[in-house]
């Protein structure tokens, strides 16, 4: 998915980037770990280049940085329609439909679990929920138990489909639509998947480039960063290839040192994050892919080794969103659990309607979270029902817009 529209007009961004300086302080705390640790300079120039080409480079590199984050740091004012009308509301009226996030605990799934129920009541459906549990077999059963339940839909969330594979077989199998969220791999190319399931993306090559924005813009194109790489699996390799990816193509003059670990081993993250810092002590920054549980862990062991360092993830919670009105943390970067819901609903409606939709024609909003936009919020952070609402990344536009397009406004 493509995030297009912001609150700033192109003009406003362009305005915005000469303001921004990004001199935030200090890293989060947390802790870490990391399987093994390599190290890399920037992009050094190819044969019969010049200096003064890397310069230019890493100065666009730098600008670039900046009008990235003076265009994702505002609300989402738009609704771009997914297709065409599909007036298929009668087809859950009185029905249920399930709900499997991969760990139902993480507070994502929860504020997306009250927006599905929030977007299936205007369609006389309602939600029943099963977690995952972050295993296999849990989520596996959570989808079988749907399928004999008679559920007239389900939407996962972040449970690929190897995940749950055999389930996911059968829920397709008996004719129930599937619409996986944050599913990494293509499914099964066969007659059942192909008509009955759409699995869809929150844009993870975007979320990674937001969290290298701050940090090339903060440094002036110069970081020394660790990347606190999460190979637990197929998102977060996404994500990791997404963060890579920008400092690789954006920050020529930036030295990248990489750890890795997985969710398995967050006890030991701190203390790993904390050698591999040993191992360089000029790095200035850490990043990671995900704020909570792993980036808790990641920051505490790099403010264990130097309370200096800045921190950036992704994730979006509220708690570490605090961190960064506080000035603890450098950056971290959402996206809207809210709007993805009515997003994940339209594309149920559609499979049953026997038009299922383009996964990457949905657009969920994406924010960048600094000192400067999450400061004036710091009220709203502390209200749970803010995040709720979808009021921290877009006007709620989506919402009469949807039930319009469901023919129920």
């Amino acid at each position: 998915m493509r995030i297009r529209t912001r609150t700033r007009s192109n003009a406003a961004v362009t305005a915005a980037v000469a303001a921004i300086g990004l001199a935030l302080p200090l890293a989060a705390c947390g802790s870490s770990t990391s399987s093994s640790t390599s190290s890399s300079t920037g992009a050094t120039p190819a044969a019969g280049s010049t200096v003064g080409t890397s310069a230019d480079a890493a100065t666009r590199g730098v600008t670039q940085a900046r009008v990235e984050i003076a265009k994702y740091s505002g609300l989402s004012n738009s609704f771009t329609p997914p297709g065409p009308p599909v007036h298929a509301a009668a087809l859950l009226r009185g029905k249920t439909v399930w709900y499997v996030p991969v760990f139902l605990e993480a507070g994502y799934f929860q504020v997306e679990e009250k927006a599905l129920a929030g977007a299936l009541a205007p369609l006389g459906a309602k939600l029943q929920t099963c977690d995952g549990k972050d295993s296999p077999t849990a989520a596996s059963a959570c989808i079988t138990q749907a399928v004999s339940s008679g559920a007239a839909g389900i939407v996962t969330s972040a449970v690929p489909v190897s995940f749950a594979q055999q389930a996911y077989i059968d829920a397709v199998d008996h004719k129930i639509p599937v619409v996986a969220s944050q599913n990494a791999a293509p499914a099964p190319d066969t007659p059942s998947f192909n008509r009955y399931f759409v699995g869809t993306g929150l844009n993870e090559a975007l979320a990674g480039s937001l969290v290298a924005d701050p940090v090339i813009a903060d440094s002036n194109g110069h970081a020394s960063v660790l990347f606190a790489d999460d190979t637990t699996d197929g998102l977060t390799a996404e994500l990791g290839a997404g963060i890579e990816h920008a400092f690789a193509t954006d920050c020529p003059g930036c030295k990248i040192a990489k750890m890795t670990f997985q969710d398995s081993e967050l006890q030991n993250v701190p203390a790993q994050v904390q050698a591999a810092i040993a191992k360089d002590p000029g790095v200035g920054y850490v990043v990671t892919q995900y704020d909570d549980p792993s980036g808790l862990e990641v920051a505490q062991g790099a403010q264990q080794a130097n309370p200096s360092i800045k921190f950036a993830a992704v994730g979006g919670t509220p708690s570490m969103l605090a961190r960064v009105g506080q000035g603890a943390q450098l950056a971290d970067s959402g996206v809207d659990p809210v709007s993805n819901a009515w997003n994940l609903t339209d594309a149920l409606l559609r499979i049953l309607a026997g038009k299922p939709s383009v996964a990457t024609h949905y657009v969920v909003p994406h924010r960048l979270f600094t000192k400067a936009n999450t400061t004036p919020i710091a009220g709203q952070l502390k209200d749970p029902a803010a995040w709720t609402s979808g009021q921290w990344y877009s006007n709620g536009a989506f919402k009469p817009a949807y039930l319009k397009l469901w023919g129920v406004s």
